[in-house]
């Protein structure tokens, strides 16, 4: 009998988890410039995280191709500039001039 009510509640918990879904849509996570610049600041302040950094590195951005290209020229100069083990995120001062170009950038951007 238990199994059944276990089995019972398990499929309703399941469907209202659909049905969420279908009326609420799938969670989604799209970066903008916004978020760009803001873990730039975050980074140039020195309150960026190592796991903010791999979240960048992971995420492709396919609803934008400009704001994909920054972001592979935002991974490259963290994995040439950023010191090892860090955390919060440090980079060299190369790295560091490197992100505040790109944050001008972003904000030249966002404000064009």
């Amino acid at each position: 009998m238990s199994f059944l009510v276990t089995l019972a509640l398990t499929v309703v918990v399941i469907a209202i988890a659909f049905a969420g879904f279908y009326w609420l849509g799938v969670p989604s996570y799209r970066l903008t410039e916004q978020n760009l610049a803001a873990l730039l600041e975050q980074t140039l302040a020195g309150s960026a995280t190592a796991s903010d950094w791999e979240v960048l590195a992971g995420f492709m951005i396919h609803h934008d191709e400009q704001l994909e290209q920054q972001r592979l020229r935002l991974v490259a100069i963290a994995e040439r500039e950023m010191i090892a083990d860090s955390n919060p995120v440090r980079l060299t001062a190369t790295g560091e001039r490197e992100l505040h170009q790109q944050l001008q950038l972003l904000r030249h951007s966002t404000t064009s």
